[in-house]
């Protein structure tokens, strides 16, 4: 086995030198349970089975960072490699995978069966992905050794098969933090990483984003426990006229939700429920000079108007808040996601509306994030997750609606944006100096 895996190493040197350590992009994967990393550098990882002798181990990962030449294509790099196996594997056997040369990046995967290898006297078997980006190309291996067996057969095992595949399907081209989830970091990494400061842009937004989040779920949370108040008084219904709500957050649990019918232009004022400090709830009904406490009439029609404007939602439910922005100009409006699973948290879905001054012209409209976007709270045997990791393409840092849902999710987020890998606790962002051991280049 030593002898093999020695082949193996000088067959590669070449090919394999160590690569340009550049920033972006970087390839990252995710190492199945059960294996441990014996070798690592600027260019390298292998692992092997955690119950097997490091010196000579029968299973071995590994992931590689190689430079090629320019303007070679990656199916001829790959066939010098092949030919450089069958030096010491006269037999071999190439089968190819689902190659995808035209794609960006160039992937290449081939499963290798060697019946019998000239050095060691054993046979191999080996799966293997390669990925190019400019003159970098990165390798990824599985491989075995067994016995020697008979060419056309294989002794490779579906268990075995399984967690290749699933060790090969990770690897990926990260060109930032959110392209996928192992270009986050290993759950070693995170777990461990320490806060840094972020920028002064970032730190601005962060600021903006956490006071923002912490409004729309106060306003929402308020909405809906006014809601059930509301319902179980008999008030809350198909024939009530109620066509809508603004929730207006206290001290504590404390708080006052205007419940209103009528139109955009015409609001009319029909059932208030009010929370003392304790969060106590009482109920009355509606006042007309109620319309004018709290800049009510502007944000009932803010509110009204942005949900005239709305997409198809993800959820049959919507919740909704109306924040004044920082300069005091127009409004804000947030339509939210709800689903009837509590289970679900969900993530997309979610709409900013900055509406003008009149409450009535949507300037703009923003999903925050695209698409529909759910995650569960638990893993698929009832399991609860401690913390949910997810994926925000844009913006650079989290956004309002990540932060609210944190919140009322009750549960840690780690984020990953294009600018960073964040942690979001208690409504509070940090930016993590995440040092990932799954990654070539090395994160420096």
């Amino acid at each position: 086995m030593r002898m093999l895996r020695c082949a193996q190493a000088a067959m590669m040197a070449g090919m394999l030198a160590p690569a340009l350590a550049a920033a972006a992009p970087w390839a990252a994967w995710e190492v199945p349970a059960g294996y441990r990393e014996i070798a690592g550098g600027d260019h390298e990882r292998i692992y092997v089975r955690a119950d097997e002798d490091a010196k000579h181990p029968a299973e071995r990962l590994e992931v590689r960072l190689a430079e090629a030449p320019a303007g070679q294509p990656l199916g001829d790099w790959f066939a010098a490699l092949r030919k450089q196996r069958e030096a010491t594997c006269p037999q071999l056997q190439a089968q190819p995978g689902r190659s995808r040369l035209d794609a960006a990046p160039p992937t290449l995967l081939e499963m290798w069966h060697c019946p019998r290898d000239a050095r060691s006297g054993k046979g191999e078997v080996a799966v293997l992905k390669a990925m190019r980006d400019g003159t970098r190309v990165w390798l990824a291996s599985a491989s075995r050794s067994y016995a020697p067996f008979e060419p056309g057969k294989t002794p490779l095992q579906k268990a075995e098969l399984a967690r290749w595949t699933a060790f090969e399907q990770s690897l990926t081209l990260c060109l930032d933090y959110a392209s996928a989830p192992a270009c986050m970091g290993d759950p070693a990494a995170l777990g461990t990483a320490q806060a840094v400061a972020p920028a002064a842009a970032e730190a601005a937004a962060l600021h903006r984003a956490e006071a923002r989040g912490r409004e729309i779920y106060l306003q929402d949370r308020l909405a809906w426990k006014a809601g059930d108040v509301l319902g179980k008084a008999g008030h809350l219904g198909k024939d009530t006229g109620v066509k809508g709500w603004i929730a207006m957050p206290g001290r504590r649990e404390g708080g006052t939700v205007y419940f209103l019918g009528g139109s955009a232009q015409a609001p009319v004022p029909l059932w208030v429920v009010a929370f003392d400090a304790s969060g106590k709830a009482s109920v009355r009904a509606a006042r007309a000079d109620d319309l004018e406490r709290d800049d009510l009439a502007a944000r009932y029609r803010a509110r009204q108007s942005a949900l005239a404007l709305q997409a198809k939602p993800c959820t049959p439910a919507l919740g909704s808040a109306v924040l004044r922005p920082e300069d005091g100009q127009g409004w804000l409006v947030y339509t939210l996601a709800h689903g009837a699973d509590a289970d679900t948290v969900w993530i997309g879905g979610h709409t900013r509306f900055r509406m003008a001054p009149d409450a009535v012209t949507a300037l703009d409209a923003e999903p925050l994030p695209a698409g529909c976007q759910h995650i569960a709270r638990h893993d698929a045997d009832g399991r609860a997750y401690r913390v949910l990791q997810l994926a925000q393409p844009q913006p650079p840092v989290p956004s309002e609606t990540l932060i609210a849902q944190q919140l009322g999710a009750g549960l840690p987020f780690l984020v990953a944006t294009p600018a960073g890998v964040w942690r979001i606790d208690d409504g509070r962002v940090q930016k993590l100096d995440v040092r990932a051991r799954n990654r070539l280049p090395a994160a420096h």
